[in-house]
């Protein structure tokens, strides 16, 4: 899959061509609600300013549907509308932020994109199960990190989801 930018300056000549619609980093944030036929919503990773306004907002792309062995099944599909493939890049004071959520991680092509938009520091706020962030947290995180020549942030919630999650 590609990646839409929101940055506001157009690609390179030599990028490969995009999909989705993109919008301004600046656009009011929708309600994180899918379509009304829907009773899905977005995981949406929204991006503050020192006020409290809404400057950059990313909805998922890739959700987290697999079976852990010997574990729960789990479907954010069951629950959560992707959002569009879209490359969100934001000025901000410590430099250019690519946005991300969890599962993203395991696709680098996002991460790509989110560089060659300039993204300085890739941000990924997670919630792996214990099972899959064991085995790929830390790998992962410096995969992108190396590939892509960025800085990469990620936090992890700790702590129990649900009785049904590990």
């Amino acid at each position: 899959a590609t990646f839409a930018s929101a940055a506001a300056e157009p690609p390179a000549a030599a990028e490969p061509p995009h999909v989705g619609a993109p919008s301004p980093p600046t656009a009011p944030v929708e309600a994180a609600a899918a379509p009304a036929s829907s009773p899905r919503v977005f995981n949406t990773h929204v991006l503050l300013d020192s006020d409290g306004g809404t400057v950059a907002a990313y909805r998922k792309a890739h959700l987290f549907d697999v079976e852990v062995p010997n574990g729960p099944v789990m479907l954010e599909s069951r629950y959560t509308a992707p959002g569009p493939a879209m490359a969100v890049v934001v000025d901000s004071p410590v430099g250019k932020l690519g946005l991300t959520t969890c599962y993203d991680l395991r696709f680098p092509e996002l991460f790509t994109a989110l560089a060659r938009r300039g993204a300085e520091l890739i941000l990924v706020p997670s919630a792996f199960t214990v099972p899959t962030g064991e085995a790929h947290w830390h790998l992962l995180l410096r995969a992108r990190a190396v590939e892509t020549q960025t800085f990469v942030l990620a936090a992890a919630q700790v702590g129990r989801h649900s009785e049904t999650r590990c």
